[in-house]
């Protein structure tokens, strides 16, 4: 488990992208990739990256849950079969859980226990 944040997977945007793409094996997104390349510096801000994209996927973090950009999410599990979800799904799910354990300990006080 650990904690993301967009800012920090921004930061490496335009040199990811331009590694995928920038070689011309993708010659649909070469022109994206030379458009971040010639980007200076100071402009590789999420929303300069994104609005040359076309998307946020290389900027910000996506909840697996709902699907929302989030600038803070949680990874739960190893590597890339991690999944990342918001806080607020991650409360939600959190409050199933809670809701489901509470029920099943109800079913385990009322169920007999065949000792009669």
């Amino acid at each position: 488990m650990r904690i993301e944040f967009a800012a920090i997977k921004s930061r490496g945007a335009v040199a990811r992208y331009v590694a995928r793409y920038g070689g011309g094996e993708f010659p649909q997104w070469k022109a994206t990739a030379e458009k971040l390349r010639a980007l200076p510096p100071e402009q590789h801000t999420p929303g300069i990256i994104a609005a040359i994209i076309g998307n946020q996927g290389w900027t910000h973090l996506s909840c697996r849950e709902c699907g929302n950009y989030v600038d803070v999410a949680i990874t739960l599990g190893e590597n890339s079969d991690g999944v990342t979800v918001c806080l607020p799904c991650l409360k939600s799910a959190a409050a199933a859980l809670a809701a489901a354990q509470s029920a099943m300990a109800a079913l385990q006080v009322a169920a007999p226990t065949g000792d009669a």
